[in-house]
């Protein structure tokens, strides 16, 4: 870039992924359009805007750092738990900020996430009313039917759920969250290791069974990870499926609730991904 000119919106976007400083604003969305220090080294790092995502860009081969957690259900006790949440290159919310709630009440919760760690990028789940995923796409946190460039690491989001007998807020059907997935996926192609983050757990897995034994989860989720193979699926939603389960390559984990304890540490170097905490008591690796 020249020196003199200055940057154009449509060249570089920066959000709230590296942003320490400033606080949430129910005002302002959580965008900025200035470089800003990169705390790693010191230099300029900027969040390049491409037409099919976004691109967080570290040093190549740099260690990386990200927490996830959901099903919180305005309950963030659990919080407290998590050694150096505040030192995370990113934050992953994987869904279930409310009860039935709307905006204000996801805002109150996303609100003490960031008093923590400002790096978020966040799922609204079936239990968040359709207006959370709004809140969070202005916040320039929302993860859902979207994928985000995170280094080497393609990370690749769908909310809500599958359909389930209770009519809760944020329903799809199979083939609405196959058109999610697939949107999701198209947006980081290019990245040579992937993440998929859903709220559903896959069909006919150890995190999708009731107490019962039927199992709920989404056939879309488990198709979609059968054929791409992803090192890793995050997922959460049947709360007592608090378990990790392998679709071919893939690790799937469902940490289970926030207030429960239900957390999991990854770390990455370039395409290397390592599971050190699963919210269960151990830490399979990739």
């Amino acid at each position: 870039m020249d020196s003199e000119s200055p940057p154009r919106r449509s060249e570089f976007l920066l959000d709230s992924l590296f942003m320490n400083s400033r606080p949430f604003s129910k005002e302002r969305p959580l965008v900025e359009e200035n470089p800003f220090p990169d705390r790693r080294g010191g230099t300029e790092c900027l969040r390049k805007e491409l037409p099919n995502g976004v691109l967080l860009d570290p040093t190549e081969g740099t260690t990386m750092r990200i927490v996830a957690f959901g099903d919180i259900h305005m309950d963030l006790s659990g919080i407290e738990t998590i050694p150096g949440l505040d030192r995370a290159d990113l934050v992953i919310i994987t869904g279930d900020f409310t009860n039935f709630g709307g905006r204000q009440d996801a805002e109150t919760v996303l609100e003490r996430i960031m008093a923590r760690n400002r790096r978020v990028l966040a799922l609204p789940g079936n239990m968040d009313q359709p207006e959370v995923d709004d809140f969070l796409k202005e916040q320039g946190v929302g993860l859902h039917g979207r994928g985000v460039l995170f280094g080497e690491i393609g990370l690749i989001g769908v909310g809500g759920s599958n359909q389930t007998p209770f009519n809760t807020p944020l329903e799809f059907s199979e083939q609405e969250l196959t058109a999610l997935l697939d949107s999701g996926a198209a947006q980081v192609d290019r990245a040579l290791e992937k993440i998929l983050v859903s709220h559903a757990p896959p069909l006919r897995s150890k995190t999708d069974v009731l107490a019962n034994g039927v199992h709920v989860g989404s056939s879309a989720v488990r198709a979609f990870i059968e054929e791409h193979q992803p090192a890793l699926c995050l997922t959460g939603h049947i709360h007592e499926a608090r378990a990790h389960d392998r679709i071919g390559r893939t690790l799937v984990i469902n940490p289970g609730m926030l207030k429960d304890g239900g957390w999991v540490e990854i770390i990455t170097t370039g395409t290397t991904v390592t599971v050190t905490h699963n919210g269960l008591g151990t830490g399979p690796e990739l």
